[in-house]
């Protein structure tokens, strides 16, 4: 998993640094250059949890809320004919990322999830091949 994260890290960042380098991306130079800078972070954040996978459960919270917001304007995007499906194929990588970020997390969840996720539980139905 940690490698597979430090790939995903690594593809995202090879994506956000024409943002901030070049300013490439977006309408204006300076909102490209801002998007990238957040994408790097981002990157750099899921580089640091791959090498020290202790660290997974404090960046959770980020990487699930980048992963819904994306979730939510792409689909707004596609819906309004704005992008097609697959021109949002890339954000494939954070919704990857917040999956093996959330299994090096220990795979937390709400009381009444922990059947489902949960190894110990003596009711877990989700099983890894």
């Amino acid at each position: 998993m940690r490698i597979a994260l430090a790939i995903v890290a690594a593809s995202e960042l090879v994506l956000a640094a024409p943002g901030l380098i070049l300013g490439d991306g977006a309408a204006a130079v300076h909102d490209a250059r801002h998007l990238g800078s957040f994408g790097v972070a981002g990157s750099i954040g899921l580089l640091y949890v791959a090498w020290r996978p202790a660290r997974a459960f404090g960046i959770l919270p980020i990487v699930t809320a980048l992963a819904l917001t994306m979730l939510v304007s792409a689909t707004i995007d596609v819906v309004h004919g704005r992008v097609t499906s697959f021109g949002e194929a890339h954000h494939i990588l954070e919704f990857s990322g917040l999956v093996l970020v959330w299994m090096l997390a220990g795979r937390p969840a709400p009381r009444r999830l922990k059947p489902i996720v949960d190894p110990s539980h003596p009711a877990h139905r989700l099983r890894h091949a």
